[in-house]
């Protein structure tokens, strides 16, 4: 029974009468969540709270699914937005912004020669593999992770309906996979592992994509802006061919990156175009959040260790029965499905957002302590007392079923 007190019904049904699915994003659909007793609709964001339709408010652990790094309504990325659009956007030539944006991007990782500019994170690894295969003159690419909603890569994730037969892409399990006739290797670097071993074996991928002409494509959709000096790729100096961001890079603002090697990115043999590429609101908010990461009391290593504190204390409660798996910054929920569903509703019930995807933002550091002494009452009780499920085992989306 939906719970009357978060689940907006209006809206719910106007939902469903108009978006394909009932959703536009699978990671947000409702079963991915406690159906029924989570919010459906969001009105509003500020700092690390959303407010539902139903005027509830909640601290938000998804982030946006890693977009939001500085939180909701960041006031100084707000006024970027708004000065840019006073000057006019989504120009007929080129314009001044694009060239600014490219150069501060290669200001702040070295090995960046040329840049595109995108909008979105399938069509930043669409793109790379596109510019691999021209580059190299061959076809097979071999993938790790999770890089969209592209044909070849749903080719990958059964039941794959509507897409082609992925004829030449197969998933990675082995750098002996790698041979003269793959155009390209693209991966996440780091999905939840950053150990040593998972360091190490990266730096063996790259020598042997070296070894046979193999272009590397580091896909830090997600790591990208999160990761300690910006970037997997550069804080272990790991360079790839080419490298993909997205996500927290313009604070949720919609906009991707290709970067890389100039021979690969300035061969003219292939085509990526997009008339949206070149909209300059998002690219002046990318400026922006580099300027804030360089210039401002923003740290990303003061969040790496608040959200490591955090991800401690979580893990010290019940890990016998629920855990976060990951990083200072980004984890997974572990453990019993029952426990976690149930944990999930209870913490929605007192203002309090989980899902399948846990991120830490800045805004999340001043609430820390309130937060995490109400998660441990809360893990107290159902340890000797388990709630009952109000509504659904949540589903896993498709991206997670992709990434296994």
């Amino acid at each position: 029974m939906a719970n009357k007190h978060v689940i907006d019904i209006d809206w719910h049904n106007r939902l469903n009468e108009s978006i394909g699915q009932g959703c536009l994003t699978n990671s947000k659909h409702p079963d991915r969540f406690v159906k029924g007793v989570y919010p459906n609709m969001i009105r509003e964001g500020k700092g690390c709270y959303l407010t539902s339709t139903l005027g509830v408010s909640y601290i938000d652990y998804i982030c946006g699914l890693g977009t939001c790094l500085f939180g909701y309504q960041k006031k100084e990325i707000v006024n970027t937005a708004i000065n840019e659009l006073q000057r006019g956007y989504s120009f007929s030539l080129p314009s001044i912004i694009e060239v600014e944006a490219a150069e501060k991007l290669k200001s702040i990782i070295p090995f960046i020669e040329r840049v595109k500019f995108l909008k979105t994170g399938s069509e930043a690894a669409l793109a790379a593999i596109r510019m691999a295969r021209a580059y190299t003159g061959r076809k097979m690419v071999l993938t790790q992770g999770y890089h969209g909603w592209g044909d070849e890569f749903t080719s990958l994730t059964a039941p794959a309906v509507g897409v082609g037969d992925g004829a030449y892409i197969r998933k990675l399990n082995d750098i002996n996979q790698i041979n003269d006739m793959i155009a390209a290797v693209i991966i996440e670097p780091i999905e939840l592992d950053n150990s040593r071993e998972r360091i190490i074996w990266l730096q063996k991928l790259k020598e042997q994509c070296n070894k046979h002409g193999v272009v590397l494509i580091f896909d830090e959709i997600i790591t990208g802006f999160r990761y300690k000096n910006w970037c997997v790729s550069n804080f272990y100096n790991i360079r790839p061919d080419l490298i993909l961001f997205g996500k927290a890079i313009a604070n949720g603002l919609p906009l991707a990156v290709v970067g890389g090697r100039r021979d690969i990115m300035d061969n003219d043999q292939y085509f990526v175009s997009s008339t949206f590429a070149g909209e300059n609101v998002a690219l002046a908010c990318m400026i922006k959040v580099i300027d804030l990461l360089l210039f401002g009391d923003f740290k990303i290593n003061t969040l790496w260790e608040e959200g490591q504190t955090f991800i401690d204390k979580f893990n010290s409660i019940w890990p016998e029965k629920l855990y976060l798996d990951g990083y200072s910054v980004r984890a997974v929920f572990r453990g019993d499905e029952q426990v976690k569903a149930v944990f999930w509703q209870q913490c929605s019930l007192i203002g309090i957002l989980f899902g399948p995807s846990w991120f830490y933002m800045f805004p999340h550091v001043e609430h820390q302590f309130r937060i995490l002494e109400n998660i441990t009452d809360l893990l107290t009780v159902m340890k000797s007392k388990m709630p009952r499920l109000r509504g659904e085992l949540p589903t896993s989306p498709f991206s997670a079923k992709a990434r296994s």
